[in-house]
Formats: C-alpha cells, structure tokens, sequence
C-alpha cells in the first residue's frame, strides 16, 4: 500500500481497477479513495475479532477442496450439502468450505467415497469470514458497514464476490457486507 501510494505520487498514474483478495478488498478500497487508511485498519480489527468470536461460539471449521479436472465441485457442494458453505471459489474443481465441523466431516467423506478429490483435506477450526455466519451473528459488522464514511471510488474497484465493477459509495457499502459475508468468487474475478 505504501509502496502504491508513492508511485501513484511520483508518476501521477492512476490504475484502471483496484481489486484485492480478501482483506486485501479493504486495502484496494484505501487505494480507490473510498475509504480511508484509518477506517480500513478499524474495520480490518472490528471484522477479525467479530470472524473469530463467531467462529470459536459456533464451533466453525474450514476444508480447501481440490477434485479432479471435470468435476464441477461448486455445483456438487452446492448440491449434496446445502448446510456448508462455499467460502471461496478458485475454479470449478477447487474451492474452500466452512461450516459445523460435523457438517464438513460428512461432506468430506462424501466425496473421498465419490472419489473426487485429489487429495485428503485438512479440516480446521476456523472463523467466520465470507460467511452467511458472519451476517447472521454479527450485528456490530453490518452497523459499522451501515455507518462508515465510504465515497464513490476515484479508481473503480472490482468486486470479488460478483467480478462488477464499482465506483459509487453505496454500491460499495453493498458490497464491503458483501465481501465479508458472501463466497469469494476468484474464478468470476478473473475473467473480467
């Protein structure tokens, strides 16, 4: 970031598009004059205490899953066991999960007796980021998001949920509650 800020300075060169992954969706916020330095360190320690509290209260673990080429894991997840879910979507065989620990046991066994997976994923304790968990127990998240000075971006930012593009402040907002407590889909961002 600081790194950014002193080229941007020097060379006086915007970029077309912001895009960062993860908390990453903060820091290209910062970088589109969005939000501002200070409100993206308050809201990334807001967020992570939140993500961790819910995610030791509810027990939450985490698998990344990898399937063979061909296997449509996004929609087989999606399918078989709608109780997890879908964290962040790499391409369509790889992807990361979170939900109860008994619920990611299952699903794991599941596709190892399907004999999809590459590999024999590592389940986790976790928290509770990009997360229906977050949204649903976490009222301080979506007050502080309803409540954070955010101004229509100088460089667009990418979304990583949807691939859109955005500039104005409450597509944004929308967006930021978004980021926190839906599925990350890399594969969408990189193909816009």
């Amino acid at each position: 970031m600081v790194l950014y800020s002193q080229y941007k300075e020097e060379k006086q060169i915007l970029p077309e598009y912001c895009l960062g992954h993860s908390l990453g969706f903060q820091t290209a916020l910062v970088a589109s004059g969005a939000i501002t330095f200070r409100d993206a360190l308050e809201f990334t320690k807001l967020s992570t205490q939140e993500a961790d509290r819910i995610g030791q209260e509810l027990g939450l673990c985490s698998a990344n899953l990898v399937a063979e080429p061909g296997i449509n894991l996004v929609a087989l997840v999606s399918k078989e066991f709608p109780r997890v879910s879908i964290r962040t979507v790499y391409s369509d065989n790889k992807l990361s999960v979170i939900g109860l620990k008994e619920d990611i046991g299952e699903l794991v066994e599941f596709l190892q007796h399907e004999a999809v997976l590459v590999n024999i994923p590592q389940v986790k304790q976790t928290f509770a980021v990009h997360s229906k968990y977050l949204r649903e127990h976490s009222p301080k998240i979506v007050n502080y998001i309803g409540g954070l000075e955010i101004r229509n971006a100088i460089v667009p930012v990418i979304s990583e949920v949807s691939g859109e593009i955005l500039s104005g402040a409450d597509r944004i907002r929308e967006e930021l509650l978004k980021n926190m407590s839906s599925p990350l889909n890399f594969l969408t961002v990189v193909r816009t």
